[in-house]
C-alpha cells in the first residue's frame, strides 16, 4: 500500500514537469505563430485555435486559379531563421490569410520606356542658297580726260573693244553687258532684269567717262520701252558719291515718255516726265558749276528743256554716264542702242 502510494506520488511528480513542458511548448508555438516566424500545418492551427479560443478563418477560395496540390516548400536545411527584431509586429486582423504558394503579383504600373517621337528623316534635298549679286565697283580712268567733240565707243586699234578712256559698270545682273559688234558704230547696252538707279540703289549697267568742271554732253538713243520702269539715257553724277546725280531718260512710266530726275545724296530734288512716242531721241546735259540744264530733241537740232538752271551740289570731278535699267518691277531685261556720243569740256 505504501509502495503504491509512493508510486502515485512519484507519477504525479513526473507528470507535472511534462505538463509544464507541453504547455510551454504550446505557448512558444502560439507566440511564433502570431509573430509570423512559424507557419504550422492546418491541423496544428486548429489545435492552437482550440487552445487560444481564436477561430481559425477558412482559407479563401481562389476563383481565378483552381487550387493545386502543390505542397508548401519547406525552408532549405541550414538556412538560419531570422531573429525577431524590436519592430512591433502588427496584430493579425480578421482578414483571411491566403495560403496560396503562387508568386506575388506585381501590381505596380511599369514605367513606359521613352519613345522617339521625332519624325523619321526625309530625303528632302537641301536647297543651295543663291548668292546675292553685289554691284560691281565703278572702274574709273586714272584722271579726267580732256576731250572735246565726238567720242568713239570702240578702241582706236580695235573697234570691238571698249575705248580705254571709257569705264564699264556691269551692275548687279549677270545678264547685263555691252556689245560693239551688233550695230557697227553704235554701243548696244543690255540691262538684265531687276536693275535700277534710284535713291540709294545703283545696280544698273553703265558706260562712264570721267570729266571735270563745266561741260556739255550729248548722245542719240534708240529704244522702244514696253513695260513700266524701263529706262535708258544720259546722266552726270558725282565722282565721290554715286547717289548724287542728274539724268535724262527715255522710257515707260504709265505710258511712253521722256523724263528727268535730280538726286542729292539719295533724296529726290526734282523730277518730271513728258509724253513721247518716238523710239529715237537725243539727250543733252549742260553744266555750269552747280547749275544744270537738261533737254531732249527729236532730230538733234530743235531742243526742248525739261529743266533749266536747276541747282545741285556736286563735286568738280564727275562721271558722265550712259545707262539702261529694267527695275525690280519687271522680270525682263532691256536692250538699247547709243550713237553719236559727244562731250565738250570748257
Amino acid at each position: 500500500m505504501s509502495n503504491r502510494g509512493n508510486n502515485d506520488s512519484l507519477s504525479k511528480k513526473l507528470l507535472w514537469p511534462l505538463a509544464i513542458a507541453v504547455i510551454a511548448g504550446f505557448i512558444v508555438l502560439i507566440f511564433e505563430y502570431r509573430s509570423g516566424f512559424f507557419k504550422p500545418p492546418e491541423s496544428l492551427k486548429q489545435v492552437v485555435a482550440v487552445v487560444t479560443d481564436t477561430p481559425t478563418p477558412a482559407p479563401p477560395t481562389d476563383t481565378s486559379v483552381p487550387p493545386t496540390d502543390t505542397p508548401t516548400p519547406e525552408p532549405p536545411t541550414g538556412t538560419p531563421v531570422p531573429e525577431p527584431t524590436g519592430t512591433p509586429t502588427p496584430a493579425p486582423s480578421d482578414t483571411p490569410t491566403s495560403t496560396s504558394t503562387s508568386e506575388p503579383i506585381n501590381t505596380s504600373t511599369p514605367t513606359p520606356e521613352p519613345t522617339n517621337t521625332a519624325p523619321p528623316p526625309t530625303d528632302t534635298p537641301t536647297s543651295i542658297p543663291t548668292p546675292t549679286l553685289k554691284p560691281t565697283a565703278t572702274p574709273l580712268p586714272p584722271t579726267p580726260t580732256p576731250v572735246s567733240g565726238s567720242i568713239p565707243f570702240g578702241a582706236p586699234d580695235d573697234p570691238l573693244s571698249l575705248n580705254p578712256i571709257l569705264g564699264w559698270q556691269p551692275g548687279a545682273s549677270i545678264a547685263s553687258r555691252y556689245d560693239l559688234g551688233l550695230d557697227p558704230g553704235a554701243l548696244t547696252l543690255i540691262a538684265g532684269p531687276n536693275t535700277d538707279q534710284w535713291k540709294l540703289v545703283d545696280t544698273a549697267p553703265m558706260i562712264l567717262l570721267a570729266a571735270r568742271g563745266d561741260l556739255e554732253a550729248q548722245v542719240k538713243v534708240v529704244f522702244g520701252p514696253e513695260r513700266n520702269y524701263e529706262f535708258v539715257g544720259l546722266g552726270v553724277r558725282s565722282a565721290e558719291d554715286n547717289t548724287t546725280w542728274v539724268r535724262l531718260g527715255r522710257g515707260y512710266y504709265n505710258g511712253q515718255s521722256v523724263g528727268f530726275t535730280m538726286m542729292q545724296r539719295g533724296k529726290v530734288l526734282r523730277d518730271g516726265v513728258s509724253p513721247y512716242s518716238n523710239d529715237t531721241v537725243y539727250f543733252k546735259i549742260e553744266r555750269r558749276a552747280s547749275l544744270f540744264a537738261l533737254s531732249y530733241s527729236v532730230d538733234g537740232n530743235n531742243w526742248v528743256f525739261l529743266t533749266k538752271d536747276s541747282v545741285i551740289e556736286v563735286t568738280d570731278e564727275v562721271q558722265i554716264y550712259l545707262y539702261a535699267f529694267s527695275s525690280e518691277r519687271n522680270d525682263l531685261g532691256v536692250v538699247a542702242r547709243f550713237y553719236d556720243f559727244a562731250v565738250i569740256q570748257n
